[in-house]
């Protein structure tokens, strides 16, 4: 992008630190002790920073062209350019679940769905 140009991340930031330092109080003032590390763990691998160095791989990978019309509208924004459909981009962030992960200890989505359901 000519004249704007955004930095990489900082050479050895560590961005599961990051998010750790960030939400680390809050999931312990929100959730049960029992709860507090699988809750980490989500928070740790769900933030995925977009980069000049990474943005074409993130769409590529993508598998809904919605998400990736809104990731490359958050990454547009955030030079101050207007989306793919010439409005202001106003995302600050976005949430998208593309695949079933399973906590640690190899619990599935469906037996933490059905702990949850029993409360």
């Amino acid at each position: 992008m000519k004249n704007h140009d955004h930095p990489s991340l900082p050479p050895g930031l560590d961005a599961s630190r990051l998010v750790l330092d960030k939400v680390g109080s809050m999931v312990r003032g929100l959730f049960p002790a029992k709860e507090r590390q699988i809750m980490l763990t989500l928070f740790e691998e769900a933030l995925v920073f977009v980069t000049r160095d990474n943005i074409e791989g993130i769409l590529l990978e993508t598998p809904y062209l919605f998400t990736a019309w809104q990731i490359a509208n958050l990454y547009l924004g955030s030079f101050g350019l207007p989306g793919l459909d010439d409005r202001p981009a106003r995302l600050v962030g976005l949430a998208f679940h593309d695949r079933r992960r399973a906590p640690p200890g190899g619990r599935s989505d469906s037996a933490c769905a059905e702990d949850l359901a029993r409360r």
